[in-house]
């Protein structure tokens, strides 16, 4: 027994009128057209849940030398520096700067724990970081070595 069978009607003129399902869809052609609503649907659910975010910045050595001085730059980039990105327990990215002390790595968006293989690791900071859905986020860091 089909359920979107229509028992047809009569109208006062006494024609017979039969009720059409969707101006004359065929309840396959209704099915397979749900079928791609959903397909779609899920799609923009994927492509929306793996977007990601490129994230970039620098990590410089703060302070860089026991003793600063007015007038002179108390910081430097940190060459050839690991930083590995946690979300949820897991390791999500690892990077190293370049020789100016700049990164970029890809990361879906949310919230990750930055670690350092580097010691001491309670020197870096920030030591989490919230990454947005956008293109590009700059995120820099700052690394104390306990040099004082």
């Amino acid at each position: 027994m089909n359920p979107f069978r229509v028992i047809p009607e009569s109208h006062s003129d006494g024609k017979r009128v039969e009720p059409e399902f969707l101006e004359g869809a065929t309840l396959p052609s209704v099915r397979s057209a749900l079928v791609v609503v959903i397909a779609l649907g899920v799609l923009v659910a994927a492509a929306t849940a793996s977007a990601v975010t490129v994230v970039s910045g620098t990590v410089v050595l703060d302070p860089a030398q026991p003793v600063c001085r007015t007038g002179q730059p108390c910081t430097k980039p940190l060459a050839h520096f690991k930083l590995v990105f946690w979300r949820h327990g897991t390791v999500a990215a690892r990077v190293l700067t370049d020789r100016n002390g700049r990164y970029r790595v890809t990361l879906s968006p949310g919230i990750y724990g930055v670690t350092t293989p580097s010691r001491p690791q309670s020197g870096l900071r920030p030591r989490r970081i919230a990454v947005q859905r956008l293109s590009r986020v700059t995120r820099n860091f700052r690394y104390d070595a306990g040099i004082r």
